[in-house]
């Protein structure tokens, strides 16, 4: 449990230090340019951040063990 813990924390730091440092090729992979286009560079930036921040307490939560996974 501690391994998937520790990998789900990296994700979600990849996820904040790309919005912070607003890495081009980031904003334009996949759908993301759909979610430029709605939110705008700057609200696409800050809804990536907050998704970072999310998947970090929920990694987080896996390693202490108030999520439950079998």
């Amino acid at each position: 449990m501690l391994f998937f813990g520790v990998v789900i924390i990296l994700m979600g730091i990849w996820l904040i230090v790309c919005s912070y440092f607003n890495w081009d090729w980031v904003m334009k992979i996949w759908k993301d340019a759909d979610w430029v286009e709605a939110l705008g560079r700057n609200g696409a930036r800050i809804f990536y951040a907050l998704i970072g921040l999310f998947v970090v307490i929920l990694g987080i939560f896996w390693i202490i063990d108030v999520i439950k996974v079998r």
